[in-house]
């Protein structure tokens, strides 16, 4: 089981790298914007990886977020 102010530190954890995340998928956006069309096959291909790692965070922070709520620890 895992006490309270660990989950504190892994929420933070988690909400940390969810920024950061989001801060590359809009660097990906500007790249995007001034690219050729060789790169933007794969930078399509990237962000849309980029995206599917951050809805995999958001569900981890839910979980951690209702155990913390809940007292589920």
């Amino acid at each position: 089981m895992l006490d309270i102010s660990t989950l504190y530190k892994t929420y933070t954890v988690l909400t940390k790298r969810s920024k950061r995340l989001k801060a590359h998928i809009d660097q990906t956006d500007e790249k995007l914007k001034r690219c050729d069309r060789l790169q933007r096959d794969f930078l399509l291909d990237y962000r849309k990886s980029l995206v599917d790692m951050l809805e995999g965070l958001h569900i981890a922070i839910d979980i951690v977020f209702k155990a913390i709520k809940q007292g589920n620890y």
